[in-house]
């Protein structure tokens, strides 16, 4: 066991996301609910946490203490809303049974280092979409550079607060908490290993796997491994812009990834549409499966997900979309529906990628590409009969080869992804999702836009929990009447 570290505070949500949001364009001010009025009153920061320097700020509302901060321009007094301080949790990936206790957040900060550079390749031809043209451009980027986003927003989901406090607590129902202990006495060296050391274990193995290796390595539990190729292999990217800069996307704590779906049985298949149920009917029977990559037994339920948002900006959001939702495939929606809604974005834009751009290819390959021959385009013979032994072996996502390759392992291929601009009202119900559900606080940066949101929001029938932001309103409208003035 190491020796013990300085505390440290450690985001789930990096700091160079945090920036697209960070604002100084409001005065600093604190407003703090009093308990009895119902009116949110103003609050002076303590001297003692003034700061010689000022990291970029953010404009934050504190759900549970309905207390709502604005960023500062003048420089001088600093409280601790601040970027360096919010959304994370002190310590949160100190491995103590590492010889470096550090060893996960120096691999994040290599991911994030990395994908921050996709990142701003994607905001920078978001900007220039809304200032240039009203019509579809598009951002290209290299297959590694995708694997680096995918890998990204994946662990993003994975490393939030929810999800931590859930391994860190054992918090797990018993068929879960079953597999978790099969897990560990298969695929950990310590047999005694409890939720949180079995967390940071498949983080590490998530961060030191190439994507396309991540679903068959059994070091990562097997819920885990089979959610990220999920999204993998069955979820398309879509990139989401703001038509003009009169509205904004917000952020809180768990919208990083934050779904929209339903609650629905893992074990059905009947009236499956056939094109799905080749995949799905191996892992119906349990006996075909062994403990380390069952998903559920019968009568286990699950989550069934649409899509997932990934908020990067206030002017973009990454979007992660079910392929039968994205590609409009009518059998597999009605199939899907009997169980739970449709999504409530059924009717947003969901541009297909162009024809990728494969380099490299053999002149065989080529030649297939040509003539539109999948089957030699793929370079493994017997294919077919390769994927249903795949799938007999409880692998549910079988790979896809191009010219004898697994075809994400080709990170010279590039794609030319649209990106897609959203009406108003559009915009707003992507806030909705994030007014639905955060848990401890909301970020934004335009106050104008998260007061048409709010309104928005309350008057929505999409949205079943009726969260109480009137104290939150008020105060921004107090704020743009001063504005006004």
């Amino acid at each position: 066991m190491s020796s013990p570290t300085k505390p440290q505070y450690q985001h789930y949500v990096p700091r160079f996301i945090l920036r697209y949001f960070g604002t100084d364009v409001q005065p600093y001010r604190v407003f703090q609910s009093d308990g009895h009025s119902g009116y949110l009153s103003v609050v002076e920061p303590s001297s003692a946490i003034r700061k010689r320097s000022q990291p970029q700020r953010i404009n934050i509302y504190y759900v549970k203490e309905r207390k709502l901060v604005l960023a500062s321009e003048l420089g001088k007094r600093q409280y601790k809303e601040s970027i360096n301080r919010n959304y994370g949790i002190m310590d949160m990936y100190v491995d103590r049974n590492h010889p470096d206790p550090n060893h996960i957040e120096k691999k994040f900060s290599e991911l994030e280092s990395s994908a921050a550079k996709v990142v701003q390749l994607v905001v920078n031809a978001g900007r220039e979409t809304v200032s240039r043209s009203k019509h579809l451009l598009t951002v290209n980027m290299e297959r590694r550079q995708l694997n680096i986003l995918r890998k990204f927003l994946f662990t993003m989901t994975y490393r939030n607060s929810h999800r931590a406090s859930q391994f860190c607590e054992d918090n797990f129902d018993p068929p879960t908490q079953r597999d978790i202990n099969i897990h560990v006495l298969q695929n950990m060296t310590n047999k005694q290993a409890k939720g949180r050391e079995v967390w940071l274990q498949n983080i590490q193995e998530f961060l030191d796997t190439p994507v396309w290796e991540i679903p068959y390595n059994r070091k990562i539990f097997v819920h885990d491994r089979f959610e990220y190729g999920t999204e993998l292999r069955k979820r398309r990217l879509i990139f989401w812009q703001i038509s003009d800069h009169q509205n904004e996307f917000i952020m809180c704590d768990t919208g990083f990834g934050f779904f929209d779906g339903f609650a629905m049985p893992m074990s059905i298949s009947a009236g499956m549409p056939a094109h799905m149920l080749g995949f799905l009917k191996p892992h119906m029977d349990p006996s075909n499966l062994d403990p380390s990559s069952r998903l559920s037994s019968a009568g286990d339920g699950g989550v069934f997900i649409w899509l997932r948002v990934f908020p990067v900006s206030p002017h973009l959001v990454l979007v992660l979309v079910n392929g039968s939702l994205a590609n409009n495939d009518q059998p597999a929606l009605e199939y899907f529906q009997r169980f739970g809604p449709p999504s409530r974005f059924h009717d947003f834009p969901f541009p297909k990628v162009m024809p990728t751009e494969y380099r490299g290819l053999s002149r065989k390959a080529q030649d297939a590409l040509k003539r539109g021959d999948l089957n030699t385009l793929c370079g493994v013979p017997n294919m077919l009969e390769q994927r249903r032994q795949r799938i007999e072996n409880g692998e549910i996502f079988p790979p896809t080869y191009i010219d004898g390759k697994v075809m994400e392992s080709r990170e010279d291929d590039v794609f030319h992804f649209p990106i897609a601009q959203l009406t108003t009202k559009q915009v707003q119900l992507v806030n909705g999702l994030f007014l639905e559900n955060a848990k401890d606080s909301l970020t934004f940066r335009s106050p104008e836009s998260l007061y048409r949101s709010i309104r928005a929001y309350e008057k929505e029938p999409l949205w079943c929990n009726g969260r109480d932001y009137k104290e939150l309103k008020r105060s921004l409208r107090t704020i743009l009447q001063e504005k006004r003035a």
